[in-house]
């Protein structure tokens, strides 16, 4: 049963659940939209991360989707690479950083795809149990987007790099059966077991010497966090490519080629 959270007025795009003692369900509200990651809905996800006290932490879909990605919709027309470059896949977001300070583990349950953001989203969790239907994709080539540097690392956090590359490179999902055998995914249940499996591993969590557990997810993170940093230069020369990508006629056609529910054209420029 959903427990009353103070907020401002307004269209609630995350709900907040308490389905178990000191167990928090974060529900991504936006069914009409598959779950896109909107401005609004990530930022209530942010909000409602860094108020909660729980042992441990679900979030979950609603139907049968668990987020479409990064809300396209949500850039303006014509097409302004500034605020496309904020608002599609960017370098920082807030309701991921949110996961990542949160000193309890957080558990993805997937009840249906998860596709760029939506993807990135279902990496930053500690765990994630998914049903048979719950592919991971990053479509990013067929709306002519270069991903950030950091974006790319995100994803490399949690998946092998040949997957990672054959997510982008081929645009070809990864089935959730495929994600299991890797390792990505921890589990896979029937859509009718989701919400009890769920719950059930939260409760395993939850019921584990909270030091020891605060201690241990801090340390995987930073562990799995850990990479070399790259050269002032290269990082430049990356976010170089991003900007030109941003501003380049290929995306703006692949914007409103989804817009459109239309094949792109592309012109390689």
């Amino acid at each position: 049963m959903a427990q009353p959270v103070a907020r401002d007025a307004g269209p609630e795009f995350v709900l907040v659940e308490w389905p178990a003692p000191r167990v928090a369900r974060l529900v991504l509200n936006d069914p009409g939209r598959r779950g896109a990651l909107s401005p609004d809905l990530l930022g209530q996800l942010g909000a409602e991360l860094e108020r909660l006290d729980a042992d441990c932490v679900i979030v979950t879909g609603q139907g049968e989707v668990f987020s479409s990605g990064y809300a396209l919709d949500a850039i303006g027309d014509p097409l302004d690479p500034e605020e496309a470059d904020r608002l599609i896949a960017p370098a920082r977001v807030a309701a991921l950083e949110a996961i990542a300070a949160h000193p309890v583990p957080v558990l993805a349950a997937l009840n249906g795809p998860a596709i760029g953001g939506g993807l990135e989203l279902a990496l930053a969790c500690d765990l994630r149990i998914a049903v048979p239907s719950a592919e991971l994709a990053a479509p990013a080539g067929k709306l002519g987007l270069v991903y950030t540097e950091e974006g790319l690392a995100r994803l490399l956090e949690g998946m092998p790099a040949a997957v990672v590359a054959e997510l982008f490179l081929l645009a070809s999902p990864l089935s959730a059966e495929r994600a299991h055998a890797l390792g990505v995914v921890n589990s896979l249940v029937e859509a009718a077991d989701l919400e009890s499996a769920a719950v059930r591993a939260a409760l395993r969590c939850a019921r584990l010497a909270p030091l020891a557990e605060r201690g241990n997810v801090h340390i995987l993170r930073a562990l799995r966090a850990a990479r070399p940093p790259l050269a002032v230069a290269e990082r430049e020369r990356l976010a170089a490519l991003r900007r030109d990508g941003m501003r380049s006629r290929d995306f703006a056609e692949g914007v409103e080629a989804f817009k459109g529910r239309r094949e792109p054209v592309w012109r390689g420029s």
